[in-house]
């Protein structure tokens, strides 16, 4: 599962199922919107 900002990809996740998948890519998003914003 990917996580989209207009064009842009701000979070990618890999699961065994797409729930799993849904949130492996939220969590790598919070992850990535927390790192911008230091």
């Amino acid at each position: 599962s990917v996580v989209m900002v207009g064009d842009e990809i701000i979070g990618m996740g890999e699961g065994k199922s797409k729930k799993d998948s849904e949130q492996d890519a939220a969590k790598n998003t919070l992850k990535t919107l927390y790192n911008l914003n230091l």
